[in-house]
């Protein structure tokens, strides 16, 4: 799950004197984003904002540490960037110091852990009624590490939009037009849109547009339930999910397996599949197996540019027609792709990737940050939902 490579620029080697500056990214622990908060007490909402933006977590941080964090930050565009962080870091394990020190269970235990899991898939999920929520959605735009201002001064202009910028992705992952923010990452929209699961299939966006909507042609790739529905077998009974650790969860303690994959995704009708390498977390409850979390890191090619599309959902109970379940609280969405094209595109790429100490192209970063509540059974046109909160539900 650690995902440092993405990160780490290119070494420092001896360039000519007109060579630029090289960008740096501060990859911090989350000991030493609290130690830099605390020291930066007292500074203006703008700057603490500005010095958040620099940064990237090598750890997960979790959402009690992010509240306590945030209650303590002086405005909001400062809590802006710490929603970035804590957001871009949902897909990297915990510090070992959030981790229970509980033992490690037995094979037989484990085994026993994920068949109830697999059971909680088949059966409990089987379950679930027709519904509708609100999904509060804020979306970011940026890029996944500093960039030079120098590039960025490039890329912006006509000709380096043309000349230098990979080509555009495809239109079911597609994120509208990149945008390079005055900060690494922004917030670019807020909408509120509803969201319906029916049919015991999919979850769907009541909305034009998708999961990173585009400008011209919105498509929706948040169909996270059907998702698990098909992955999860696959990765439960392929023998695919190993023992990862302990952590403490909203409502008890949970076992964190993690999971490898190479999954065939089936494309638009009429064309070919492809295959995505898949890699994540799933944190279940060991008494009956529901899936209280679940990360995902997709990676693959396309005309040999890397992709890399990462969701996680966490799950919180809510009761419904007199049923406790557990349905989505908080989604997580991150879609990753070149800036540039490959240095041995041509002579100019090269160039600009030994100007600006590049060893790989800078990723754009596309981000979502959706709040799941307000759940309410899915009744036919005409006849009003009753909706029932649980204690604790989101």
């Amino acid at each position: 799950m650690r995902r440092l490579a993405l990160l780490v620029l290119a070494p420092a080697i001896a360039f000519p004197a007109f060579a630029a500056k090289p960008a740096v990214t501060q990859l911090v622990t989350v000991a030493q984003l609290e130690s830099a908060l605390a020291s930066s007490r007292g500074n203006s909402d703008g700057a603490l904002a500005k010095q958040l933006s620099e940064m990237r977590l090598t750890q997960r941080l979790s959402e009690m540490n992010r509240a306590r964090l945030e209650a303590e930050l002086p405005g909001r565009q400062a809590r802006e960037q710490l929603e970035v962080l804590a957001d871009e870091s949902a897909f990297l394990q915990l510090p070992r110091g959030d981790m229970l020190p509980d033992p490690v269970p037995d094979a037989v235990t484990q085994t026993a852990m994920l068949t109830r899991a697999s059971a909680y898939l088949k059966d409990d999920m089987a379950r679930w009624p027709n519904f509708t929520a609100q999904r509060e959605i804020t979306r970011f735009e940026g890029t996944a590490t500093v960039i030079a201002p120098g590039l960025r001064d490039d890329l912006e202009t006509a000709v380096g939009m043309r000349m230098l910028r990979s080509p555009a992705a495809e239109n079911w992952e597609c994120p509208g037009e990149p945008r390079l923010p005055s900060r690494r990452v922004d917030p670019i929209e807020r909408r509120s849109v509803q969201m319906l699961y029916r049919r015991g299939h999919s979850v769907r966006a009541m909305s034009t547009g998708g999961e990173f909507a585009c400008a011209k042609s919105g498509v929706n790739t948040s169909d996270d339930m059907e998702e698990m529905l098909l992955l999860m077998p696959l990765v439960l009974h392929g023998g695919k999910a190993v023992w990862g650790h302990w952590e403490q969860g909203a409502w008890g303690r949970l076992a964190v397996f993690r999971f490898a994959a190479s999954v065939n995704y089936a494309s638009t009708a009429g064309q070919e599949g492809r295959m995505v390498e898949v890699e994540g977390e799933m944190a279940v409850d060991p008494e009956d197996g529901g899936i209280v979390r679940l990360a995902q890191i997709r990676r693959w090619e396309v005309n040999d540019y890397p992709r890399e599309y990462d969701t996680v959902v966490e799950f919180g109970p809510v009761a419904m027609s007199g049923t406790r379940f557990l349905l989505p609280s908080r989604r997580v969405a991150m879609f990753l792709t070149p800036i540039l094209k490959p240095r041995n595109w041509n002579e100019e790429m090269e160039k600009i990737y030994r100007k600006f100490h590049l060893d790989e192209s800078p990723q754009q970063e596309y981000l979502n940050d959706v709040r799941l509540a307000g759940y309410r059974a899915y009744e036919p046109a005409g006849v009003q939902g009753t909706s029932l909160a649980a204690k604790g539900a989101p």
